[in-house]
């Protein structure tokens, strides 16, 4: 493997592994260390992102919940600001599906690093959102 392709590989890598929770970081730290092919890594990157999925998951169903529902006025905009960091995610992570461009190794490591540094970020983000629904939206600061 070329040095520069080892770069291009590993640098989102570190990232991720930089901007991940550390136990997350370090489970995908050590299962990419004992990977021996492109597989092998490619399976540990899937299924970090598996896991961060499921994280997502459980904040957006938690912060959705906090601001009434999808029905609401905050839920209906919550609803449209998911479906536009889908997009978004999507469209900036698609890059990395370019054989041409990043090879087997970059598609198979580089993709899904992509995905879930995406999704941590939001996840986080999301986490942080029902406190303020909750508080600054509440049945009783409604009443007169």
């Amino acid at each position: 493997m070329k040095f520069s392709r080892f770069l291009r590989l590993c640098v989102p890598c570190a990232f991720f592994t930089l901007a991940a929770p550390a136990s997350a970081a370090d489970d995908l730290q050590q299962c990419l260390e004992t990977a021996d092919t492109t597989r092998d890594m490619s399976a540990c990157t899937g299924a970090q992102l598996t896991r961060d999925t499921e994280q997502l998951t459980q904040a957006w169903k938690q912060a959705l919940r906090a601001a009434g529902g999808s029905k609401t006025e905050i839920g209906n905009a919550l609803l449209q600001e998911q479906r536009a960091w889908i997009a978004h995610k999507d469209t900036v992570c698609e890059r990395f599906y370019d054989m041409e461009q990043h090879g087997s190794a970059g598609r198979a490591l580089s993709a899904p690093t992509c995905l879930s540094e995406f999704t941590t970020e939001r996840t986080e983000y999301l986490r942080r959102l029902p406190p303020r629904y909750s508080n600054k939206y509440s049945l009783k600061e409604s009443k007169p």
